[in-house]
């Protein structure tokens, strides 16, 4: 029932690590994370999320509006992952990638992530790195 609220959080979350990582100027392959707090924040977080959304009601058609971006932007999202996909079935890349290629290159071998479709992690995880770099380049902190 609440599925979108868990996936929304754990992609934050994750979003909010490779900012880390970023901010850490990248010197190192590797970041350190304390994950008993990570997942108790997650955790935490999507209760919170729950309980809120209980108590939500849909005042002027909010969600529909909400839905229909919603279905917008994964269908831009899902024509530009294809448009990565073949240019990298035709070799045409070189030069000009982007973050959506590295994370072609680094989905290329999983067949299966917790049951997730690859497509759909590496476009949340694309739309997150654009919000980030979206949020830095306007001055939002």
């Amino acid at each position: 029932m609440f599925k979108s609220v868990r996936e929304d959080e754990v992609r934050d979350a994750v979003g909010a690590l490779y900012q880390q990582w970023i901010n850490n100027n990248g010197n190192s392959q590797k970041l350190l994370v304390e994950m008993k707090g990570w997942f108790s924040d997650i955790t935490l977080n999507v209760i919170l999320k729950i309980v809120v959304n209980k108590r939500y009601v849909n005042y002027g058609g909010v969600e529909k509006k909400m839905k229909k971006t919603a279905k917008n932007i994964d269908h831009a999202l899902e024509k530009w992952l294809e448009e990565h996909k073949q240019k990298k079935a035709s070799g045409t890349t070189k030069g000009e990638e982007d973050f959506m290629d590295l994370m072609l290159s680094v989905l290329d071998d999983v067949k299966e992530l917790s049951n997730r479709n690859l497509d759909s992690i590496n476009k949340a995880t694309c739309l997150e790195n654009e919000k980030h770099l979206k949020m830095n380049n306007d001055g939002i902190e």
